[in-house]
């Protein structure tokens, strides 16, 4: 039986120690990340995200908000983390989103660039094996790019830390990270 589950939301914030919560209501259909996007404020705040941190902000463009990250200063990473809690009986999920991304100069390092960085987590805060590639951006896209990834759960995950980042070392330029309404959908296999 396939069963298709919507995660409507986008992840990021080094600061942000919170995650979404899988409940009932989520399995059924309604978003696993809360704000995912990022049209909730309060005090000024996008509602549910840490973004506080230097080189973090969300824009708006078209009536559609959306997570920039931009090196202020080279040598200092931003990175924005989100926790996604995992339903049980959850067999894979697909990674929906768009983005765009300007003048991104890796680092030293092959790693050292613009990238989407996931880690599944068992309930004891572990290393769920194998865990997501990471996609990774370079140098200038032609405006908005849809991408998607799909990744089987390992056994005994409990969630998917995500973290949206620029760096860590010596990596110029700035990327935009927006969620479809469907920026992760689990499915039981």
């Amino acid at each position: 039986m396939k069963q298709f589950i919507v995660l409507l939301a986008f992840v990021l914030g080094s600061s942000f120690a919170g995650g979404a919560r899988a409940d009932e209501a989520a399995v059924a259909g309604k978003s696993l990340i809360a704000n995912g996007g990022f049209e909730e404020t309060r005090d000024g705040k996008v509602a549910g995200w840490g973004l506080n941190a230097p080189g973090v902000t969300v824009e708006e463009e078209g009536g559609n908000h959306f997570l920039r990250l931009k090196v202020a200063t080279s040598g200092e990473p931003v990175m924005v983390f989100r926790r996604v809690e995992i339903p049980k009986d959850v067999g894979a999920v697909e990674l929906k989103y768009r983005v765009r991304y300007e003048g991104i100069k890796k680092g030293k390092e092959n790693y050292f660039d613009g990238r989407i960085m996931m880690n599944f987590k068992d309930a004891s805060g572990g290393a769920a094996k194998p865990g997501p590639s990471a996609p990774s951006y370079r140098g200038t896209s032609k405006g908005w790019v849809d991408r998607s990834q799909q990744v089987r759960v390992p056994a005994g995950a409990v969630a998917l830390e995500m973290n949206f980042a620029l760096g860590p070392f010596r990596v110029t330029g700035q990327a935009y990270f927006a969620l479809t309404p469907s920026m992760m959908m689990a499915r039981v296999v």
